[in-house]
């Protein structure tokens, strides 16, 4: 193994306060186009819901073949040269969405920037792994994502007061430039070690019941993002009748569940409390309320939105400590490049299901079968959790 050194507690510390600002920036911009881009899809370029699922398949079935690759990329580069390739990729990705409509130019657009989104995501999830949590690994973590969810909830609620007025090929455009202004902020990244391991070196570390069972719920639980990448936003249109700037309200409430609960959860973790039970919570809040906000009465479906914000927040929390206690930081972004395969994975599978399902039978349906779903994985989990105890 080459190894070059890290730098040190000092050095990192500061670096993770512009990895937490950067990844807010981009969540910031690229939300109203992971969010409510189905909108423009439906109603501007009039693709059908199998368009809308192939457009999003392909986003993560691209995502999928380059997870692992960006991961080990990270082991062995160091991870600010590849954020700043990711900003650019996303600027070029952006300019070319804004100026098409066919379909299939569309989609090698959304395919790059789907490979610049999700490089950039790896490369700052591996330098903040290594920058300095030791004990407080569950406070590192919940702040890191509560700035992603910050960013993203702020992002949509600004997109959708200004979308129908302004359009969405200009919001593209934003997204383009500010990509560009993010260059500089990527370049001041710390530069984290880099490391040479062989393949067999990263499979031994998979060889564990634990790290199997934390890889199939992930997978499964994943699912679900794929009714939300598909049927979300058509559902809070014709199912809830919102206008664009009341989609933006519903959704921002939900981030703003994530971002009260993930902090709190954190520090939870650092003192001992039980991930079993996080994780479990969850798993029951996150279920009910994806069922839940199917109820036309957009006050109690929100009320359940918000609910199943609390229970992400938690999932969220308890898959990045699961990829920071079963992995070798030398080999962090392999893994969590693995972690990034699984999960899109089973978004890429929901959304070719939900799409569809959506588009034939009403896009309130794939919300509660995944939520359905989501509630399944509890005795999934226990029985697992006890084959994998007794094995």
């Amino acid at each position: 193994m080459n190894q070059q050194p890290e730098t040190s507690s000092s050095e990192r510390q500061p670096g993770r306060g512009l990895a937490l600002l950067l990844i807010s920036m981009a969540n910031l911009f690229s939300a109203p186009v992971i969010f409510l881009l189905p909108l423009y899809l439906e109603k501007e370029l009039e693709y059908s819901g199998l368009q809308i699922g192939l457009v999003f398949g392909a986003f993560n079935i691209t995502a999928i073949v380059g997870a692992m690759p960006f991961g080990f990329g990270n082991d062995r580069r160091r991870s600010r040269v590849l954020v700043a390739v990711s900003c650019i990729l996303v600027c070029i990705a952006a300019f070319a969405l804004s100026g098409t409509a066919r379909f299939l130019l569309f989609v090698a657009a959304f395919i790059v920037f789907g490979i610049g989104v999700n490089l950039f995501r790896i490369s700052l999830d591996a330098l903040i792994y290594r920058t300095n949590l030791h004990g407080h690994e569950g406070r590192g973590l919940a702040d890191y994502h509560s700035f992603r969810h910050a960013g993203f909830g702020v992002g949509i609620l600004l997109a959708s007061c200004f979308l129908d007025s302004i359009g969405f090929p200009a919001v593209l455009v934003v997204l383009a430039i500010a990509s560009l202004l993010m260059l500089p902020l990527a370049w001041r990244l710390p530069p984290t070690g880099t490391f040479q391991h062989d393949i067999e070196t990263y499979r031994a570390d998979l060889r564990r019941p634990e790290v199997y069972l934390y890889l199939a719920w992930m997978f499964l639980f994943s699912s679900h993002w794929g009714a939300e990448q598909t049927s979300y936003a058509l559902f809070l249109r014709h199912g809830l009748n919102l206008s664009t700037a009341g989609l933006g309200l519903y959704m921002f409430g939900e981030f703003v569940a994530v971002c009260l609960l993930l902090p709190w959860l954190g520090r939870r973790a650092d003192k001992g409390a039980s991930l079993d039970k996080i994780l479990l919570a969850g798993l029951l809040a996150s279920g009910i309320g994806h069922i839940g906000m199917i109820y036309p009465h957009v006050a109690v479906s929100f009320l359940f939105r918000f609910i199943h914000g609390f229970g992400d927040a938690a999932v969220f929390l308890l898959i990045a400590l699961g990829a920071a206690r079963l992995f070798s930081l030398e080999r962090i972004g392999g893994h969590s490049g693995l972690v990034m395969f699984v999960t899109l994975l089973g978004a890429f599978t929901g959304s070719l299901a939900y799409g569809p399902l959506g588009d034939a039978v009403g896009w309130g349906i794939p919300l509660a079968v995944s939520g359905g779903i989501t509630l399944l994985l509890i005795p999934i989990y226990l029985y697992a959790r006890n084959l994998a105890k007794n094995a």
